[in-house]
């Protein structure tokens, strides 16, 4: 015989679940953390809860330093860390193609952020190098072109690049290919500005360019 629950048992279940208090969330906590770690001068306490993308960029030092030296603006930090207006809960899935998807959950649940089906996006120095890769593996010069500045497509057309790519060069497009692709995965991209540049095999380099919001492939060498 299953148990019921009678209507006082169910009262008390809702005014629980209305006014009790919830336990916080991993991220909330991970901020308390962090707001009291910078309210006690704790440099390292702080750096650890960081992620190692912030550290890769930030040495402990300077953030010691910056403690040290801001206290006032210090502070403001922490009081606004312990009373965030919102958490947004983010994921991010690393794929084979060396790509990753941002996932964010509210309340309608998990949504993809990332614009998968922009084939060819534009909008991250990085973006445009791998759609440039895409589009050379696929024979899709039309792309190739539209990812090129504007003073390179004019005296260019796709005709002129299938034959050049197609034909005595591509050996060296496809190593050009492979080397990008290894690079994507692994070398970091310096922008200043609407310029960015990333580096990649044992000493080439990638140099992009943005026109009119979109990035374009200046030299790829």
């Amino acid at each position: 015989m299953s148990a019921r629950l009678t209507p006082l048992a169910l009262a008390t279940i809702a005014m629980c679940l209305a006014g009790c208090p919830q336990p916080p969330s991993p991220a909330h906590t991970t901020l308390h953390e962090l707001a009291a770690a910078l309210r006690r001068g704790d440099a390292p306490a702080a750096y650890a809860l960081m992620s190692s993308r912030y550290r890769e960029r930030v040495p402990l030092e300077e953030l010691a330093r910056t403690m040290r030296e801001q206290p006032e603006e210090i502070a403001a930090t922490a009081d606004a860390l312990e009373h965030p207006l919102a958490i947004e809960e983010e994921a991010r899935a690393h794929l084979a193609t060396g790509e990753d998807v941002v996932l964010e959950r509210g309340d309608e649940g998990w949504r993809v952020v990332t614009e998968v089906a922009d084939y060819y996006a534009r909008g991250t120095p990085r973006e445009t190098i791998r759609s440039f890769v895409r589009a050379i593996e696929h024979r899709r010069y039309d792309v190739v072109l539209a990812l090129l500045p504007a003073g390179e497509r004019e005296r260019l057309d796709e005709a002129s690049l299938r034959a050049q790519w197609e034909g005595p060069a591509r050996e060296e497009v496809e190593r050009l290919v492979s080397a990008l692709r290894q690079g994507l995965e692994a070398s970091p991209i310096e922008q200043t500005g609407d310029r960015a540049v990333m580096p990649y095999g044992d000493r080439f380099r990638v140099v992009l360019v943005r026109e009119s919001g979109a990035w374009c492939i200046e030299d790829p060498e």
